[in-house]
Formats: C-alpha cells, structure tokens, sequence
C-alpha cells in the first residue's frame, strides 16, 4: 500500500507497509518504533504511496508528521483487513470526516468495520425470521388445503411437511453451491498446479490462469494476486488470508502444502496428490 524508505547512517531500508517484519527490519536498523514519519535529526524518513492502489494516495495526504511509522503499519494492516466496508467506504469516511492522522483513521476503520459486523449480524437475523414467516404461511396452506377436500386426517401430513420446505430449500441450494465451488476448485487448483509444477512460481502460474477461472474462485486468486502486487509481497502471508477465503478442507491442505514450497521447492510434487483428493470426491 505505501512503501517505506528509511535512512541511518550507512543502513538503508525499503519495505512495503502493511508488513508484519516491520519492528524486526527496525530493530536490525537500531531505529526506534516511536519514530515519526517526519524522520529526526538523524533519520531520514520517506513514504511513497503505492499509485496503484485506492486508497494509498488517501491515507498518505492525510498522515501527519508526528504519527509514528509503526502506527501507519497498523492503519495500512488495518485497511487491507476491512473486507466488510471495502476501500470505497473507508476512502469516503476519511474524506468526508476529514480525518487527519493514524489515530482518527484507525478509530474510524474500527468503527466502520464494526458497523459492518453489525449489518450483516441484522441481515442474517431479518433471513431468519423470514424463513419462519414463510414456514407458518405454509403451515397454514397445508391445513387449509386438507380443510378444502375435507380430510382432517391430511391436515398434520401436510402442515408439517410444507413447514420445513424453505429450510430444505435453503439446505439443498448450500449444498447445491458447495458442489459447483468444489467443481470450480477442482478446475483451478489443477491447471495452477499444473503450471506450478513447471515453473515454480506460484505468483506466475496464477497469473498464467486465472482467466479460465470462473466466480467466485477466480475473485480470491485475484484478491491474492492484487494483494503481493498492490500491498504486500510476502507469498506466505497473502496464501494465509487466501486459505480463509474458501471454506473447503482440500483447499485448506493445498494452500498449506504451497506454503511449505516456499521453503522448500522439491514439495511441489505433495500438490498433485492433494488435487486429486478433491477430483475424487466430486
């Protein structure tokens, strides 16, 4: 999101923020986590906003010389996290509340996200209440139905079969969505994969594929992607977050095996054997 440049003395530093070796990096170049972006007397500090990114070109204008370099760390991580309000809402909050400096922003981006939370926590109660709704609407059907003919008898049967279809509905379309996820992932981790296996970069071979992918599979490899390019590079950490984003126990096993790669090339061969776990349970 933004990249860090630091001088001191003969040691120079280039990281891009948000970065969890951030204090590390700082410690090797004995500079003090309370140092401000405005740099001292003896440090020189630059900050470069990644032009690229939507909401970069925002926080940078309104950082202020005294926020310390760790707290815009904190803000950067904090921003890429808020998947719930998303960088269009963050960037309007901070402009339209013209916000200034790392404590306001983090303040707001808390509160956003937590709005967020709350939201969505209604929205799934409002569907919950519907679906009862819909059930006693049905159950009422049923037993007007059996009233219609003039069998009592039928009136139970129905009432309590009719009650239960809008979960059955709810029931079958998860399940119905599970397995075109599953058969969408199967698609994507085999040609990725594949390319893996050949060129050893996994950056490349989900750039190589990812238009063959279909939604919403192929949204987290781009999110993955967009998120080593446009904020942080560090592979281990963007397929940490990737893992999270699909709720599938074959993913889960892949993305860990593809972490254990980085470290050591010669485990890409455990990847096909994974892939083939998720063609047989389709």
């Amino acid at each position: 999101m933004i990249n860090l440049y630091i001088k001191n003395g003969n040691y120079s530093l280039a990281i891009t923020l948000p970065s969890e070796y951030l204090k590390d990096e700082l410690h090797y170049a004995d500079v003090s986590f309370s140092t401000p972006v405005g740099g001292t007397e003896d440090i020189s500090v630059t900050l470069v906003p990644n032009a690229e990114h939507p909401v970069a070109q925002t926080i940078f204008d309104r950082l202020l010389p005294t926020d310390k370099i760790t707290a815009v760390n904190e803000l950067c991580d904090a921003v890429e996290c808020a998947w719930r309000t998303g960088y269009a809402e963050t960037e309007k909050a901070f402009i339209s509340q013209d916000l200034k400096g790392t404590e306001a922003m983090m303040d707001c981006v808390r509160r956003l996200e937590q709005q967020a939370k709350e939201e969505i926590a209604q929205y799934k109660e409002s569907m919950f209440g519907m679906l009862c709704a819909c059930s006693l609407a049905l159950v009422a059907v049923g037993v007007s139905v059996a009233v219609a003919i003039g069998n009592l008898f039928l009136a139970p049967v129905l009432a309590i079969g009719l009650m239960f279809v809008p979960f059955w509905y709810i029931k079958t379309t998860e399940t119905n969505y599970k397995k075109a996820i599953s058969s969408e992932l199967e698609t994507a981790l085999s040609i990725i994969t594949t390319a893996y296996l050949r060129n050893e970069d996994i950056i490349t071979s989900i750039e190589e594929n990812v238009h063959y992918l279909n939604a919403p599979v192929k949204t987290v490899f781009e999110s993955f992607i967009s998120r080593i390019k446009l904020s942080n590079p560090d592979v281990t950490a963007a397929l940490l977050e990737m893992k999270q984003q699909i709720d599938n126990e074959v993913f889960y096993e892949w993305c860990d095996s593809l972490i254990l790669c980085q470290n050591d090339r010669s485990l890409k061969f455990t990847l096909t054997p994974i892939v083939n776990k998720l063609c047989r349970m389709l």
